[in-house]
């Protein structure tokens, strides 16, 4: 998943928490099993998705892209090793 992707995810997770719906209401809202948005959701939703979602959402698609307006955090990754992993993995 790239960056743009994750902040689309981020996004519609965030609308949907501050609504207090489920991934399970849009789906339903969308006519999608829940299953198949939930693993769209971590693999990347497809065009035809982003508009359905955005329509359910009553945001726009662009608004989904934006990160609504920037109002998100910025999305950076992050290495979950610790900190001293290849010194520690160098030394055993």
């Amino acid at each position: 998943m790239d960056m743009v992707d994750l902040r689309i995810s981020r996004t519609i997770k965030a609308l949907l928490s501050a609504r207090g719906e489920t991934v399970t209401q849009l789906a339903s809202s969308v006519g999608m099993p829940a299953a198949t948005l939930y693993r769209r959701l971590h693999t990347g939703l497809h065009a035809a998705d982003l508009a359905n979602v955005a329509d359910a959402l009553d945001v726009t698609v662009q608004d989904l892209y934006d990160g609504l307006g920037g109002k998100l955090p910025p999305v950076t990754t992050v290495d979950p090793r610790p900190a001293d992993y290849e010194s520690a993995a160098l030394t055993n």
